[in-house]
């Protein structure tokens, strides 16, 4: 259990080395494939994630997506692009759940965090605030 624990010390950590990979962009990632990437034991990681950092996994998988999301909308990405294709790109099976998921974590729906992108991405209290690293 030592390596498990040296190996998943720091939940920012273990974000910024799975955000690095992309895997979590594909619409199969999931704690099996995260877990054989870290070589731990599903179980040890789950119960890391839920016990030891307070999260389940479906939620560190989605603040990923929604960290990479919120750098594609401050890139411009959906003035060419739909909010179909932003949820596509972001590992999400449907338009439907990604909007519905983002604005439940973010409490803002897409459409304006694209809208007045300048305003709210501009700001590193905005960020702060999703506390998604």
């Amino acid at each position: 259990m030592e390596k498990e624990v040296t190996v998943i010390s720091n939940l920012e950590n273990l974000y910024h080395s799975v955000y690095e990979t992309g895997l979590y962009l594909d619409e199969g990632f999931n704690i099996d494939e995260l877990a054989r990437m870290l070589n731990v034991q599903t179980y040890v990681l789950s119960t890391i994630l839920r016990v030891d950092f307070g999260i389940s996994f479906s939620d560190f998988k989605n603040n990923l997506r929604f960290k990479y999301a919120i750098i594609k909308i401050s890139e411009g990405y959906l003035d060419m692009h739909t909010i179909d294709s932003l949820a596509k790109i972001c590992g999400f099976k449907s338009r439907a759940h990604f909007s519905n998921a983002f604005k439940l974590k973010i409490g803002l729906p897409i459409k304006e965090i694209s809208k007045y992108r300048n305003r709210y991405l501009a700001d590193s209290k905005f960020f702060i605030s999703l506390n998604i690293y």
